[in-house]
This record gives C-alpha cells, sequence and structure tokens, in this order.
C-alpha cells in the first residue's frame, strides 16, 4: 500500500516523490565531494576530526567527514583497545508523523559518523584530510633563544607536506652528548597532529656535518617530543664530541 505523510490542513505527501528528491541530491552530493576530493571513494576528513593517541587509545575532537560521499558530523570521542580503527555510520529514527491510515511512523533518520573496532570497510588510516589553510602554504617556525642569521639558525618547515628541519651552529663549548637542544611553537593543530599520529616516529639517525670541513661528519640521534603545540628537538651523541661550527639538513619522516 502506498505511503502517504499526511498533515493538517495540507495535501498529503507521496513518500516515493520523497524518497526520489533525497536520491537525487544525495547523488548529486556524492559526485561533488568526488570532484573535490579527487577520489572516487569518497571518503575524507573535511573538518575538524583532530586525532591524539596515548598507549592503545585513540581520541578525537568533533568535525565532519565524508563517508562513501555522504557527508557526515562526527561528534568528540575515546576509544581504547588494540586494532584498526574504523569509520562507522551509525543511525537513528525520528520525527513521528500520523499517517493517512491514523498510524504513526518515524519519518526522519538522523545520521553521524563514529570511530569503532568493527570492520566497516572505511580504515581511519585511509581517510585523507583535505587542507586546510594551515597546510596550503610553506609554513617556517623558529626556535625559542635563537636568532635566525646567515650563519647561525635553527627553522622547522612544512613546505608540500613534509617537515624539515634546518640547523647552524656555532662550535660547541666543551665536549658533551647533547649537541643541541631547542623548542618551536605555535604550531596549528592540523600540523602538530602529524607528529601525534600513531605511526608517527619520535626519532631518527641523522648526519651532523661540519661546516669548515667536508670530510668531517658524525652520526647523532634526533628525538623529538610534543607538549601542547610545542615539539622540542634534541640531538644526542653516542659519546661526548666537541664539534666546531656544524649543521643539519633533514626531511623528517612525519607525513
Amino acid at each position: 500500500m502506498d505511503k502517504y505523510l499526511t498533515y493538517p490542513g495540507k495535501q498529503p505527501v507521496y513518500l516515493g516523490d520523497v524518497d526520489f528528491l533525497q536520491t537525487s541530491v544525495a547523488g548529486a552530493m556524492k559526485e561533488l565531494l568526488r570532484a573535490y576530493i579527487g577520489d572516487n571513494s569518497g571518503n575524507a576528513i573535511l573538518l575538524g576530526c583532530e586525532f591524539s593517541y596515548a598507549h592503545n587509545q585513540i581520541s578525537w575532537t568533533s568535525g565532519i567527514v565524508a563517508i562513501n560521499g555522504e557527508v557526515l558530523a562526527i561528534q568528540a570521542g575515546t576509544l581504547s583497545g588494540e586494532g584498526t580503527n574504523y569509520f562507522e555510520v551509525i543511525s537513528s529514527l525520528g520525527g513521528a508523523r500520523t499517517f493517512g491510515d491514523g498510524q504513526q511512523h518515524d519519518c526522519f533518520e538522523y545520521r553521524q559518523a563514529t570511530i569503532s573496532k568493527t570492520n566497516t570497510g572505511y580504515g581511519v588510516a585511509t581517510f585523507p584530510r583535505i587542507a586546510s589553510r594551515d597546510t596550503q602554504f610553506a609554513k617556517i617556525f623558529g626556535f625559542y633563544g635563537i636568532s635566525n642569521t646567515p650563519t647561525s639558525y635553527a627553522r622547522l618547515a612544512f613546505c608540500g607536506g613534509a617537515w624539515h628541519l634546518s640547523l647552524r651552529m656555532a662550535a660547541m663549548d666543551s665536549a658533551s652528548t647533547t649537541i643541541f637542544e631547542g623548542t618551536t611553537d605555535a604550531l596549528p593543530d592540523v600540523l602538530v597532529q602529524l607528529f601525534q599520529q600513531a605511526n608517527a616516529p619520535g626519532s631518527m639517525l641523522i648526519s651532523v656535518r661540519s661546516v669548515l670541513s667536508t670530510s668531517s661528519t658524525i652520526v647523532a640521534t634526533l628525538s623529538w617530543s610534543i607538549s601542547g603545540k610545542k615539539v622540542t628537538f634534541a640531538i644526542t651523541a653516542a659519546t661526548a664530541v666537541q664539534l666546531t661550527e656544524w649543521f643539519v639538513d633533514e626531511v623528517l619522516p612525519v607525513f
């Protein structure tokens, strides 16, 4: 039997027409999102949904995601446990209306996204993030207490989706295993998130080269840690060294 939605003093609405309109709008939205995202999947993080990780726990802020071309809000939340994280679509019904047969039916479906361990096929790690203005252009960050001159500088740059650390320092005053320590701040949230991802490393081996001699190079460990919007870097050697004027130019494996 055909279903009609009735309102006092109004013509009944045939629900088949409503379904057709919803399908048409949803189809157009999906194609628009595919073109905007540049991916036929229609999957992306459009706004917010910033992640932070601690042991086997993931937390995220509220935001907007596209799942298979459907735009959905996601509320902030926390999820614990090992395993892969997936976006999941959850729905609930509401908006009870009285039909022509005198029966009440829920006419609205409320749909939103969440994150769960259920294998929905929409792995969180596979969703690209639509670049905001914070990531569209090169960003250069200085370090506390370090003035930048042509012969002495410390710069952290985010360029083209990759991090680049560039240091040039004067000769060390004495022998030490600590070659450098410095903190930079005021990173936008979307960039801090890159350092906080579960698969983001916290250190790497680097070459520290002498400005005065092309043959003088040592291998050291570059490590970093996050506190709020501050990133602290440290370069340490396995044994104490006393370097002459030195420099480091490295791309960090944080993408």
